[in-house]
This record gives C-alpha cells, sequence and structure tokens, in this order.
C-alpha cells in the first residue's frame, strides 16, 4: 500500500504504512488495565492514535519509526488512528524523504549562492574564516540537512541552509542600501550568525533538541565555534573576532528572545533585523502556504502570537 500523507486521509480509510511517533501518554482504563495516546506524524503534519491493547505496546518509544495497521476514525470532532496492530521499524531500511518535512528549494543551488557571496569578500580574514566553515566536511554535512528551529521559523531539513542563504542575502542588499556599513562583516556575518544550531537539534527520526542543545543553545555554540576557527587562521585579528562573536551572540536582539548581550554596533543590529525578517516571513508564508480550507484566518501561529489573514 502506497503512504497517504496524514494531511490527506479521511474518515474510514484503512492505512498500512511507517509513521513517526512523536509521544506515547500512558492511561487507564476504568478496569484498570492500560491503554495508550500516541501522537503520530509524516512529513505533512500529526495526527493522534489510541492502542487499546497493552501486548502490542511493548518497545514502543517516542522519537522511533514504526509500521502502523489501522482505521481512521473521528474522535472529539477530530480525525484519529485506531491502531489494530504497530510494529517497531529498523531506520536504517525507512524512506525519511515521506516522514520528514525537508525543504522545497534544491540545497546545492542555495549553497552554490551562498559560496559566491562568500567569494566577493575582500577581507583576507573574513573569507578565512568563512571558507574554514565551507570547507570542513563535517561540519557542511550538518549544515546542509539540520532544521533552523524546532517549531517555529524554517523548521524542516534543510531549514538552516535556506534561512542562512536568505539571511545572507538580506545583510549583502543591506550594505548596499547603507554604503557606511562594512560589507564583508555584514555577508559573513549573516553567513555564522547560527553555525552552532547544527548543535543544538536531532533529526535522524523526528526534529527535537540534543541534550547539549537544551544545557548550552545555539548562541554559546556558535561563539566557541567562531574561536576555534579563528585559532587556525594565523594572525587572525581579536578585535576581527571580537566582532563576529558579538553578532552571535546579539542577533536575537534582547536578553529576552535569547542574547546575552543587545547589538552594540551597526552590523550587529542589522543582522539582528536580518534574522528577525527572514525568520518572521518564513512564518506568515507558511500560515499563507498551508490554509485550512476555505477559511479566511489562519489556524492560530504561535510564535507570531496572532492568525494570519489569507484573502
Amino acid at each position: 500500500m502506497a503512504h497517504r500523507l496524514i494531511s490527506e486521509l479521511k474518515l474510514g480509510e484503512r492505512i498500512s504504512q511507517n509513521l513517526l511517533v512523536y509521544e506515547v501518554v500512558r492511561r487507564q482504563k476504568k478496569d484498570g488495565s492500560p491503554y495508550f495516546i500516541l501522537t503520530l506524524g509524516d512529513k505533512s503534519g500529526k495526527i493522534s492514535a489510541i492502542l487499546w491493547e497493552e501486548a502490542k505496546a511493548q518497545n514502543l518509544v517516542k522519537d522511533s519509526v514504526v509500521k502502523i495497521e489501522g482505521v481512521v476514525e473521528e474522535w472529539e470532532e477530530t480525525p484519529r488512528i485506531k491502531i489494530e496492530n504497530i510494529t517497531p521499524v529498523d531506520e536504517n531500511k525507512v524512506d525519511f524523504s515521506l516522514l520528514l518535512r525537508s525543504s522545497e528549494r534544491n540545497a546545492e543551488e542555495l549553497l552554490a549562492k551562498l559560496r559566491k557571496l562568500i567569494g566577493d569578500v575582500k577581507n583576507e580574514y573574513l573569507l578565512a574564516i568563512a571558507n574554514a566553515f565551507l570547507n570542513d566536511a563535517a561540519f557542511m554535512e550538518q549544515f546542509k540537512k539540520a532544521p533552523a528551529s524546532y517549531e517555529k521559523h524554517h523548521a524542516y531539513i534543510g531549514g538552516l541552509l535556506e534561512h542562512t542563504h536568505d539571511v545572507t542575502r538580506i545583510m549583502k542588499a543591506l550594505s548596499m542600501i547603507y554604503p557606511d556599513t562594512d560589507s564583508d562583516l555584514m555577508v559573513v556575518g549573516g553567513f555564522l550568525h547560527d553555525v552552532g544550531k547544527i548543535k543544538q537539534y536531532t533529526y535522524r527520526c523526528s526534529i527535537g533538541y540534543s541534550t547539549e542543545g537544551r544545557l548550552i543553545g545555539h548562541i554559546l555554540f556558535g561563539y566557541e565555534m567562531l574561536k576555534e576557527k579563528a585559532a587556525t587562521i594565523e594572525n587572525f585579528p581579536s578585535e576581527l573576532l571580537l566582532k563576529l562573536q558579538h553578532m552571535v551572540l546579539s542577533h536575537h536582539g534582547t536578553n529576552e528572545w535569547g542574547s546575552p548581550v543587545e547589538p552594540m554596533f551597526v552590523e550587529a543590529a542589522l543582522l539582528h533585523y536580518a534574522d528577525l525578517t527572514d525568520s518572521q516571513t518564513n512564518m506568515f508564508l507558511e500560515a499563507q502556504n498551508q490554509p485550512p480550507e476555505n477559511e479566511e484566518w489562519s489556524q492560530y501561529v504561535r510564535p507570531l502570537r496572532r492568525q494570519v489573514y489569507l484573502k
């Protein structure tokens, strides 16, 4: 049976396919025996499911892949899957392109455009530190796949590359509008502002936070990664490193939004606004491009703290 996207499932439809397990909650029937409420998902969204038989819940854990056999029913005016059979699946045999949402933009094209922007940098030290990341195969393998967030903006495979490319383009454009700014610092700051996110998120079976990501966070990861790369470049200017590190530390804008310091010079301030522009634009477009059927307003977008007008 071909994979049916969760977003396309109809009431009464039978399914037999692999799905991701996002959550497993054990509950109790009136007779004291357990049953299980699951949150399952694929690249199109999530759906609740119910499993009545404890024996079939053995080895059932979140962030895994299972084969589900069952039927789509209605519960409290919402579709859910009544599970008849559930089987763990070997992750090495799974087509994750069906289960994890990915950027719709071509990764190699985005990377080529990003390399072109970096290639135009004239400052030898800024070019060197940018290339230290671009030429690091292990870093780039993660950079091309990582999401840019857990469930806010660009929260899909390849989202970090997409977001970084767009922020860097915005920074380049702003440097042309404001010629008194340091164009090279703007471009390289845009490229490097979120490098720490390769350590913040996990994205093997589902997108989530790594333990280190929860305890430290991408901003401090990025600060340290810049320090490490600069140490490999002979005579890298300490003040230039300080400026880059400040841009990474301050790009969220305020303490309330996660930055330990606020932007203290114009390129850092513009990086904050470029990052905010791209992240919020992505969330508006996501709401606009995935509208409820025949509705005037989107569902409530929690990070934006509003619904989006769709007409």
